[in-house]
């Protein structure tokens, strides 16, 4: 075998190793402080600028972390641009990238999200992959 080729083998070697020792930059999770019932209360942004409050208990999210399941029921009789998901069932995981916490739903990405204390925000202005324009944040409490 010649030198040439010895130093081709070395360097293969070498980037395998390099490539198995990365992380993934997402890592998927559901948390369980996320487990139960939110209410959503306020919608705002968009690309109309919507500012909308809702009667506590109209939209309900309930997320049970031990399925990954989202049950949505939104009841609100509000003529709001956007009210957020319509009544259903949907899968859910939480995406940690970059040190931030993702909400993705049905396998998309739903936005950034932010949990203090007994609050949830959802910002859509806030992604994986950067910032984008005209998304909503919702604004969810137990």
């Amino acid at each position: 075998m010649g030198k040439f080729s010895r130093i081709k083998i070395l360097l293969l070697i070498i980037l395998v190793g390099s490539l198995k020792g990365c992380s993934r930059e997402k890592e998927e999770s559901t948390f369980e402080f996320m487990e139960g019932k939110w209410e959503l209360l306020h919608i705002s942004g968009g690309f109309a600028g919507i500012d909308e409050d809702f009667e506590p208990g109209s939209i309900v999210w309930n997320f049970h972390t031990d399925s990954g399941t989202l049950i949505i029921e939104n009841m609100s009789n509000s003529d709001a641009l956007y009210k957020g998901l319509p009544t259903g069932d949907y899968s859910y995981s939480v995406i940690i990238a970059k040190k931030n916490l993702f909400l993705e739903v049905n396998s998309q990405e739903f936005g950034g999200l932010t949990l203090t204390n007994n609050q949830m925000v959802l910002n859509q202005n806030i992604i994986t992959n950067g910032s984008g324009a005209d998304g909503f944040i919702l604004r969810l409490k137990r």
